[in-house]
């Protein structure tokens, strides 16, 4: 957990119910250290990092109504370790995250299990928005 906790000295750290499970299964199955580099963030840090206003790293997101179920890890090193980035990818598209690569890290979320899409929440039917792979 306390690698998890917001950065701005707060110490928050709420997260979505078998997020944390998730990601320790992600660890384990990927066989590689995940260096988190931001997780948990309270409003106040989230603000001041420049994070959008409806993150999946909030501590509570009321626009997705759910805690924290997202996490930036270190970007592998593509020259010491050639085949690690094309993996953790590979493993986490399989286990349901969201991928999003940018030059010194690696944001993965779990928007496919905690973000009921807002418009069918009214309706009272369930429909999580889909995994997807991005660069920044």
């Amino acid at each position: 957990d306390n690698e998890l906790r917001c950065k701005c000295g707060c110490g928050a750290v709420e997260l979505q119910e078998g997020f944390a499970e998730a990601l320790d299964n992600l660890r384990a199955v990927y066989g590689y250290p995940m260096i988190p580099t931001s997780a948990c963030r309270c409003p106040d840090h989230n603000r001041m990092v420049g994070g959008h206003h409806n993150s999946l790293h909030l501590t509570f997101n009321l626009h997705w109504n759910t805690k924290t179920c997202a996490i930036d890890v270190a970007r592998p090193s593509a020259l010491l370790y050639p085949d690690r980035l094309g993996t953790l990818v590979g493993v986490a598209l399989r286990r349901g995250f969201s991928v999003g690569l940018a030059p010194t890290f690696v944001h993965l979320d779990w928007r496919s299990q905690c973000c009921i899409i807002p418009a069918d929440r009214e309706l009272g039917t369930v429909q999580y928005k889909p995994s997807v792979l991005w660069t920044y």
